[in-house]
Order: structure tokens, then C-alpha cells, then sequence
């Protein structure tokens, strides 16, 4: 395979995995889940698995010079792991207040009630 290809490979699927992390995002931001973000999960999973069999044809090819492409690729990775750290910690707010909101009112009250018991006894 030529050098340009994989080249051009590696952009093209570095692009795919920003814009899809974009989408996440924007999925998670707009409210509620859906099931939509299945599909992008799904998707993100194939083109890094792709982004692995690209780097490893790269780094078998001995005609190219992988550390001058390094700093090319590594600006598009460090925003990629931006945004998917930006979902996973709106995924992890978003989720732990619905796990709040969900929790049954005897296991409320059963925290109320222990927290009052032990400012009483430190009294």
C-alpha cells in the first residue's frame, strides 16, 4: 500500500472519529440519552479499531518517517480525547442526578433518618 494512502487513511479516519465524538457530545448535551448514541458508540468503535490497523500498517512500512507524522496526527488526537472526556463527564453528571432523582423515597428517608441519628449522638 502506498505511503500516501495510508497517509491520507489516517487523516480521513481521524476526521471521522472527531466528528463522531461532536455528535456524541451534541447527543448528550441535548438532553435525555437516546438511543441514538448507541449507533455513534458502535461507530466510534470501528474507526478506532481502524485507527489501530492503519497505525500498524504505518509503523511496518519502513519508507516512512512515523515521527515527523506523529505531531500531525497527535493535534487530531489530543482533540478527539478532549471531546470524548467532555462526554464521558457530562454522561457521568447527567447520569449520577438521574440515579439521585430515581432513588426510591424509603432509601431517602432511611439516609435522612441516619443522618439525624448521628448528629444526635456527636451532640
Amino acid at each position: 500500500m502506498s505511503d500516501s494512502i495510508l497517509y491520507v487513511q489516517m487523516h480521513q479516519t481521524l476526521d471521522a472519529l472527531i466528528t463522531n465524538a461532536q455528535a456524541m457530545l451534541l447527543e448528550v448535551l441535548n438532553g435525555p440519552v437516546q438511543s441514538g448514541i448507541f449507533s455513534l458508540q458502535e461507530k466510534q468503535e470501528h474507526l478506532l479499531a481502524e485507527l489501530i490497523e492503519i497505525d500498524q500498517k504505518m509503523q511496518q512500512d519502513p519508507s516512512l518517517n512515523i515521527e515527523d507524522l506523529q505531531e500531525e496526527f497527535s493535534v487530531k488526537m489530543k482533540k478527539f480525547k478532549s471531546l470524548n472526556q467532555r462526554f464521558i463527564t457530562h454522561l457521568n453528571y447527567c447520569h449520577n442526578l438521574v440515579q439521585f432523582k430515581e432513588r426510591p423515597k424509603k432509601c431517602l428517608k432511611s439516609l435522612r433518618r441516619s443522618r439525624k441519628s448521628k448528629t444526635i449522638s456527636q451532640q
